[in-house]
């Protein structure tokens, strides 16, 4: 499932069109995702977070609630991977 991550400080202005990464993790738990891939961030300074804060968040939100490590992915710009079919490991291979 791919969540925007990123471009949502301040909140008083960027809530209603962007989420922030504690919100993106409650919404992948809401929807019952198997994987986030988070999107949306570090590409274009937008708005008033460090470009690089959005994955740390993220990482930290996801922790908080006790989900597998593996099942977050925040990809480098330009990295790939492949998805895997339903029943297979979530261990992918990186393109």
């Amino acid at each position: 499932m791919a969540l925007p991550i990123g471009d949502y400080e301040p909140r008083w202005f960027m809530k209603n069109s962007h989420m922030n990464p504690n919100e993106a993790v409650r919404a992948f738990q809401t929807l019952g995702g198997r994987t986030l891939v988070g999107i949306h961030w570090g590409t274009f300074r937008l708005t008033d977070e460090d470009m690089l804060e959005p994955p740390v968040r993220t990482r930290a939100a996801w922790d908080s609630v006790g989900l597998p490590p593996e099942r977050l992915w925040v990809l480098k710009h330009g990295e790939s991977r492949v998805v895997p079919t339903t029943g297979e490991s979530p261990d992918v291979t990186l393109q």
